[in-house]
């Protein structure tokens, strides 16, 4: 297992878009079968229910270690773009 710090902490909101994103693309590596039905209900169970933010970002390194949070220019986006992608 791969564990890394995430200096610049995305929202709840960002995170999931995040970990919904790491899934499905993981999911279609896999090329079908049981494990991307598996991928594809934790996605649809992280949409339904947001899971903690400790939670979506060691499933995000699980994912993809390389993820652009875990990097230290990070910058989470601004309030008023969180606030529009409430509205989509």
């Amino acid at each position: 297992m791969t564990f890394k710090h995430c200096v610049n902490t995305p929202n709840a909101l960002e995170l999931r878009k995040f970990a919904i994103e790491e899934l499905i693309k993981k999911g279609k590596e896999l090329e079908g079968g049981k494990k991307l039905k598996k991928f594809q209900r934790t996605a649809d169970a992280i949409e339904k229910r947001l899971p903690r933010k400790n939670f979506m970002i060691n499933l995000i390194c699980q994912l993809n270690p390389n993820h652009k949070i875990f990097t230290r220019d990070y910058k989470p986006p601004a309030i008023s773009s969180l606030t529009e992608m409430a509205e989509d």
